[in-house]
């Protein structure tokens, strides 16, 4: 086929593919018209109207504003004339018992083995770790007991046990 009659087969084409698309407006009756513009519209929602806030006045927000303002300078003034300060707590713990402290291990391993060798024959024996100048140390107690007077005489039962032999230090009781 040649090129020029290829062209009017492409014309022929889109002359009809505008003529179908151009001809159901063209020929519309006036009623079919009408009918697509006369649409029923759903009724109006029933819409309840929200309640307002009160109107605030000028007036009453100065108010406020000054009970405030009064408020707060007598909170201020009974601040200033309290002189008394408050009693702060002593820097020092005030120990609550006297625990017996029986090893420095540098094992945790070591120090869990003498904490259970301890519970076995019926001491309370427990270990807390410390930072003594960069070494981490696990320290070994026996305890705690209201009364230094019974921590020494546990510390007397432990260097007689010959299990043990531990010679204790005797030391106040600190969370």
């Amino acid at each position: 086929m040649d090129a020029q009659t290829r062209h009017r087969l492409v014309g022929v084409v889109l002359l009809l593919v505008l003529a179908a698309l151009v001809t159901p407006v063209i020929f519309r009756s006036p009623e079919q018209i009408r009918v697509a513009l006369d649409m029923e519209l759903p009724p109006q929602p029933e819409i309840e109207p929200l309640p307002l806030a009160p109107v605030v006045t000028e007036e009453e927000v100065e108010q406020a504003s000054e009970q405030i303002d009064e408020a707060q300078q007598q909170v201020v003034e009974a601040a200033e004339k309290r002189e008394d300060p408050t009693e702060s707590v002593p820097d020092t713990a005030i120990p609550s018992g006297w625990t017996l402290q029986v090893a420095a291990l540098s094992s945790r391993d070591a120090a869990d083995a003498l904490v259970q060798k301890l519970r076995n024959a019926d001491y309370a024996a427990y270990h807390r770790q410390v930072n003594n100048g960069g070494d981490i140390l696990y320290r070994v107690f026996v305890g705690p007991e209201l009364e230094r007077a019974r921590s020494e005489q546990v510390r007397e039962q432990l260097s007689r046990d010959l299990r043990f032999k531990l010679e204790g230090l005797v030391v106040p009781y600190a969370l």
